[in-house]
């Protein structure tokens, strides 16, 4: 098969979310970078979008179990789901939000990913979030509301743990006390669905499951 005939194969799996692509992507055929780029200039249909992103989220969990469990940002995994979160965003319109948060609490409920792969995700999508609304502040810093008296962005009765190592600063002392705000009410917004859905999905064995880990 010609180099050609090999990209269009793959390309109408991926279009359609059927899981021979996975035979493309362990012949080196494909890489996961590749398919994200496909997905950015094309509109498959969501569902084919959200069964090939939970087979890479299965790989990807068991890679993350395999390093312990902590998010190395040197290391194939941080890459992996940094790029897969800027396809998060890129492509809302694709595939929103909820529909992918959903997608990986259902992985998580069947054991198919881990909770602290789930936390991961989370924090690059986060992190990935931020990052684009720290550039939309930088150009209108004028435009940035004060928050007001009393009101709080803060997230209550947590079930998911948050590592993002460190937020983004304010550009200038002057803008501190709004550039806070609205960091910490960007990180609230997307926190409570996806901490829902993670509880959800844990049950009733969630402290246990911590407990142990924390090893204590």
């Amino acid at each position: 098969m010609s180099a050609t005939d090999t990209r269009t194969a793959w390309q109408g799996y991926a279009n359609t979310g059927r899981p021979d692509f996975l035979n493309y992507l362990r012949a080196g055929d494909v890489t996961w970078s590749e398919l994200w780029d496909h997905y950015r200039a094309h509109t498959p249909e969501s569902e084919a979008v959200l069964r090939l992103t939970g087979l890479f989220h299965i790989f990807m969990s068991q890679a993350y179990d395999d390093e312990g469990g902590v998010l190395d940002r040197d290391g194939e995994v941080f890459t992996a789901l940094r790029d897969w979160g800027e396809l998060a965003l890129d492509r809302t319109d694709l595939v929103p939000e909820e529909r992918l948060r959903d997608s990986l609490a259902t992985l998580l409920g069947q054991s198919l990913i881990s909770p602290l792969y789930y936390e991961a995700v989370f924090t690059l999508f986060v992190e990935a979030s931020l990052a684009r609304h720290v550039r939309l502040w930088t150009e209108n810093l004028d435009q940035l509301e004060e928050p007001q008296a009393g009101a709080r962005a803060a997230v209550e009765h947590r079930h998911m743990a948050i590592h993002l190592d460190e937020l983004p600063r304010a550009p200038s002392p002057q803008i501190a006390r709004r550039w806070d705000h609205h960091v910490s009410v960007v990180i609230g917004r997307h926190y409570t669905a996806w901490d829902e859905a993670y509880a959800l999905a844990i049950g009733d064995d969630g402290e246990a499951w911590r407990d142990e880990g924390d090893g204590g």
